[in-house]
């Protein structure tokens, strides 16, 4: 026997038997390798259910976070703006103008507050407040110089602007117009009215 043959006959044994070994695994034999890479068949099925158990607890875990946040039922909630109401029982909301304002001058028991000019103007415009929901308003306008009509009419423009309402609404509001004494004596301690009302006194 050369000395390749020698070599060669262990080998081609080795792989015989290895050869063996394999077919036997694969065909169900008894011999089995220690160490296998061959993928274990149930290896899937428990992977994608432990993803899928993970996914649920996620999911779960989600919708509780949810639960707990509060139900946005809408935009920002501003105050109701305060009604004011007219002599005929209608209502309006309150001028802008009346919550806004904060000047005041006292005379006797009575705090007015003001509208436009002043006692030492040509007319005074302020109200007075019957409650502190100011439904309830008395508008003064005081004449302070002659003539009377021509400055009535810039009394009620005054008015009519700082209102911001229309000749109908002011004449359902309680206004009242007067003139002092030292003024003009003839039309003193009398409701003159707004010249575009029903109850205004014709000036001269």
């Amino acid at each position: 026997m050369t000395p390749i043959k020698r070599i060669l006959q262990p080998a081609l044994l080795v792989l015989f038997l290895v050869a063996i070994a394999v077919d036997l695994y694969f065909s169900g034999g008894r011999l089995r390798p220690v160490l296998s890479l061959r993928p274990i068949p149930n290896a899937v099925p428990l992977i994608v259910l432990s993803s899928a158990a993970s996914e649920n607890r996620s999911t779960s875990a989600i919708n509780h976070k949810l639960a707990e946040v509060p139900a946005v039922t809408g935009g920002p909630t501003t105050a109701a703006r305060p009604q004011l109401t007219l002599t005929d029982g209608s209502t309006m909301p309150v001028p802008k103008f009346i919550l806004d304002t904060e000047t005041t001058t006292t005379l006797g028991p009575s705090v007015f507050r003001d509208i436009a000019g002043g006692q030492q103007s040509s007319y005074w415009l302020s109200y007075l407040p019957h409650n502190r929901e100011n439904s309830r308003i008395s508008f003064n306008v005081v004449i302070n110089a002659v003539p009377l009509a021509t400055t009535r009419l810039e009394a009620e423009h005054a008015l009519r602007t700082q209102l911001g309402v229309t000749n109908q609404q002011l004449c359902k509001m309680e206004v009242s117009v007067s003139v002092f004494r030292w003024v003009d004596e003839r039309y003193s301690d009398r409701n003159l009215g707004l010249s575009f009302c029903n109850n205004a006194v014709p000036l001269r």
